[in-house]
């Protein structure tokens, strides 16, 4: 009996803090908007969290490229910042022109190979895992994603939890499954 009583209090005093992570989400959505269109960038896709757009999708190239799709294989180099109200800290990137020009990062736990995902299969972060589809080999591709599209409320490496984070990615290649 003594648990019923106490369990309403629990209850209230673990709410306020459901709505602040959507608080916080909703202010990093506001962000990301203001700051694409401080950049004069109109032509995002917007899909749960991820902002994503192609800055070179004008290539003559672009629609004969090939296009990822479930089940395909995708080859990238990417760097990735912590995201407050533009692109902040640099957390990771296998970029060689970013990692020989600045020689304080320590790559000595960062792969530098490109990497690979399997569209559809390879577990990632769930603003990855929508962007990577539609995407074309050749394509820069900028993601930004609020908390809840990137790590939610996990502290991952420098990145503190409820953080948004922005990614720009060089699509190397696309392997169509057979």
């Amino acid at each position: 009996m003594k648990f019923l009583r106490i369990l309403p209090a629990a209850i209230l005093f673990l709410l306020p803090s459901c709505g602040t992570d959507q608080e916080a989400v909703s202010a990093q959505e506001d962000k990301i908007t203001s700051w694409l269109q401080s950049k004069r960038i109109i032509d995002y896709t917007v899909s749960g969290g991820l902002y994503k757009y192609v800055p070179n999708s004008g290539r003559s190239s672009y629609h004969t490229d090939a296009e990822a799709a479930d089940g395909d294989s995708v080859y990238y180099r990417f760097e990735a910042h912590i995201f407050a109200s533009a692109p902040g800290e640099l957390y990771y990137t296998n970029k060689p022109a970013i990692i020989n020009s600045n020689p304080t990062i320590n790559t000595t736990y960062w792969p530098l190979d490109r990497l690979g995902a399997k569209v559809g299969s390879t577990k990632m972060i769930d603003g990855l895992r929508r962007g990577l589809p539609g995407c074309r080999q050749g394509d820069s591709v900028v993601m930004v994603m609020t908390s809840d599209a990137a790590y939610g409320s996990d502290d991952v490496g420098v990145v503190p939890r409820n953080s948004a984070i922005i990614m720009m990615l060089d699509i190397v290649s696309v392997i169509k499954q057979p």
